[in-house]
């Protein structure tokens, strides 16, 4: 798709290290005995002071404790950033969503399938595969936008004032307090919404040089490739791109760097191809369809505390692109 380099610079901007695409194996088991146990400790769990942070779990009933700033080292994230949370509130998200998407941003309704630009759709699906775990990634909820906001400021620099947003978050810090959220909720909703953390958690075993040879081990990696975007339905065969704007549903062909790539001008979120560069689809005889896991069926993989895990997709980036 032509799309690595500037997926792996926006990952680099919102500050997530290599959560997102680093490839893990994954233990079932002790992933049950970390979600059953995960807590984050302050000294002043009123200040919340990220350098006095700590992550507290069991294995095999062996109390174990790291640092908030060691969790940052293990997967890349900025050590000193010192806020805790992430901005709970987006006031200007109307004007952020309006320069890669025409129409309201509605946290209920809008989906990941409503940006046109595929560097920035793709990345968001990455995020809520990995680094939130979410039950629904295909959402376009505040969070995930505060995300993207964070990868983009210095683009739209000259279009948004500076605001809370703009404080230095500590990603380390919302990953561990992510966690233990998901301890504390179901792990399964309505139908087939399953979260997922798995393989994201073998980098802090193996920092603790926890015993994995007796563990039983997942190696399957999936990744977001062309097959996964297929069945998401953002892409034909042979690389075509589905995208809708205000007049209606279009395909461009990939690669094309001069449309995908995210230079220094913001209006280039926009993503508009020249008309004459869309591609109408040949209408064809339908054949019998072989049958076709979704994504979620695909990467379900254990049954973890509290209901169904599946493998993170940590390792959902396809370099190969």
């Amino acid at each position: 798709m032509g799309i690595e380099t500037a997926v792996l610079a926006l990952l680099d901007k919102i500050g997530l290290g290599t959560i997102a695409y680093k490839q893990y194996e994954m233990y079932p088991d002790l992933v049950c005995q970390f979600m059953a146990t995960v807590g984050v400790y302050y000294q002043n769990e009123r200040l919340k002071n990220v350098q006095e942070g700590i992550l507290s779990f069991f294995i095999r009933g062996i109390r174990y404790r790291l640092p908030l700033r060691d969790l940052c080292g293990i997967y890349g994230f900025e050590r000193d950033f010192t806020e805790v949370v992430l901005p709970a509130h987006f006031p200007t998200v109307q004007d952020f969503w309006s320069l890669f998407r025409n129409g309201q941003c509605d946290s209920k309704a809008s989906t990941q399938t409503d940006v046109r630009h595929p560097v920035l759709r793709y990345v968001t699906r990455l995020i809520g595969h990995t680094f939130l775990c979410k039950m629904e990634p295909g959402k376009m909820r505040v969070t995930e936008m505060v995300l993207l906001y964070f990868g983009l400021r210095d683009l739209i620099a000259g279009v948004f004032p500076k605001s809370k947003l703009d404080r230095p978050v500590n990603m380390g810090a919302v990953f561990a307090h992510h966690l233990v959220s998901l301890k504390t909720k179901p792990f399964t909703g309505k139908g087939k919404k399953i979260e997922s953390v798995g393989s994201l958690l073998t980098p802090i075993f193996r920092h603790f040089r926890i015993d994995l040879e007796s563990c039983r081990i997942v190696t399957d990696c999936p990744v977001m490739d062309a097959e996964y975007m297929m069945h998401a339905q953002w892409m034909k065969k042979t690389l075509l791109w589905c995208f809708s704007d205000s007049r209606g549903a279009h395909l461009v062909q990939l690669p094309q760097a001069d449309l995908t790539d995210i230079g220094e001008d913001y209006h280039q979120l926009q993503f508009e191809p020249d008309p004459c560069d869309l591609v109408t689809q040949p209408t064809t005889r339908r054949r019998t369809p072989r049958a076709a896991p979704t994504p979620s069926e695909e990467f379900t993989t254990t049954n973890s505390v509290g209901g169904k895990h599946r493998a993170s997709l940590s390792s959902a980036l396809r370099l190969s692109f």
